[in-house]
């Protein structure tokens, strides 16, 4: 997990705080990629950590990962290119992951266990 932090209660959100934010993930997923994408040995998996502001808010609708992005606010346009950036090109030999998260500390404890599994071989 990689940014700056966006639960800050006493942070304003101004033009440069969102700017930070986003740059903070934005370039260090896209470092990643480019180091996948140019290493001599590539990693079986490449598991990134995104955000549920992908999916708007509707208490009577229940997404899946199927369903696409539509930008409502700064935190789902993020989530959007947070994710274009972090997606490898389709005959890449590593297989990406992308885990949509909440804010929930445990899960930021004990993410291994969801991932841990992940490093089957790409089909």
């Amino acid at each position: 997990m990689s940014g700056e932090p966006v639960l800050q209660p006493f942070k304003k959100w101004t033009d440069e705080f969102k700017a930070k934010v986003k740059d903070s993930r934005i370039t260090y997923i896209k470092a990643l990629k480019q180091a996948i994408l140019s290493a001599a040995k590539t990693p079986k998996v490449f598991v990134s950590l995104s955000g549920i502001g992908f999916y708007k808010d509707d208490l009577h609708k229940e997404y899946t990962e199927n369903d696409q992005c539509e930008p409502y606010n700064f935190l789902s346009e993020l989530t959007k290119e947070w994710e274009e950036a972090a997606k490898l090109p389709d005959n890449s030999s590593t297989r990406s992951v992308i885990v949509r998260t909440g804010n929930n500390m445990d899960f930021v404890y004990h993410w291994y266990t969801i991932v841990k599994d992940l490093s089957v071989e790409k089909s």
